[in-house]
């Protein structure tokens, strides 16, 4: 791939990668074993993991085929190559006296996994104007409703959020007494978040992700709602087109130095 022609996303919006494209066939499943489709999506891993939060989405999608994988999932995982090509450049930069406290933003894609119906998580924290900790990643279980995986995207998000607070107090005793702003783009799930008020339609969610609740009330985090045009963790929910995609980059901390 190192002479491939570079492209501007990491995936196409207009394709969804299922398991009904996995070989069907003996000669399919032979062409297939000969392509290096797990040292791929393990080297593409290293660094969506490590240095490049805008190719955690299409890797944790493609990683799903590792065990049959078709040829539309080697050329999605190829095209994951054009955009490293194109963006090799793009470093995580950090900036001294820039956004000092931490801060999240929180998404989710409701069920849009053709084969299991189950919603993205995606999330990033963000101190120093730069990255330290992302997520892309399936909902263990299935959301009824838009609302319900927006919360539960929340939930991992605090949780994540709590767990840096704690090392940040640890390294830096100084550090931050305020509540961490975590920002999402859905007020019916700020609103569920935020009220103790017994809801019908809510009863049916795991307990474990009212803890957003009671962190909320303890005054460790707090809930902004913004524009989904301006979330932050769109890409590492859906595939997006290309001046989204750039905008999430840039706004991750993602800079072409």
């Amino acid at each position: 791939m190192e002479n491939c022609n570079p492209v501007s996303t990491p995936m196409d919006v207009n394709v969804k990668l299922s398991k009904e494209m996995s070989p069907k066939t003996f000669a399919e499943v032979k062409e297939m074993s000969e392509i290096p489709y797990q040292q791929a999506i393990g080297s593409l891993l290293f660094a969506s993991q490590c240095t490049r939060p805008d190719i955690c989405l299409a890797v944790n999608k493609l990683s799903k085929f590792n065990k049959c994988p078709g040829k539309e999932h080697w050329s999605a995982v190829k095209r994951i190559f054009r955009y490293l090509k194109g963006t090799k450049g793009a470093k995580i930069k950090f900036s001294k006296g820039e956004n000092e406290k931490l801060a999240a933003y929180s998404d989710s894609d409701w069920a849009n996994d053709i084969d299991e119906r189950r919603s993205m998580t995606g999330y990033i924290c963000i101190l120093q104007g730069g990255p330290i900790a992302w997520v892309s990643k399936h909902q263990p279980t299935i959301a009824l409703f838009t609302t319900e995986a927006e919360y539960m995207a929340l939930s991992a998000t605090v949780q994540e959020v709590i767990w840096l607070r704690n090392l940040n107090a640890e390294l830096n005793p100084q550090s931050q007494d305020e509540p961490t702003e975590i920002y999402c783009d859905n007020q019916s799930a700020i609103h569920l978040a935020s009220t103790n008020k017994y809801l019908a339609r809510s009863k049916h969610i795991d307990v474990r992700h009212h803890l957003v609740r009671e962190k909320k009330d303890q005054n460790i985090v707090n809930f902004v709602g913004i524009q989904t045009q301006f979330m932050v963790a769109d890409n590492l929910t859906k595939p997006v087109p290309t001046d989204k995609h750039k905008f999430c980059s840039k706004q991750m901390g993602l800079q072409v130095i």
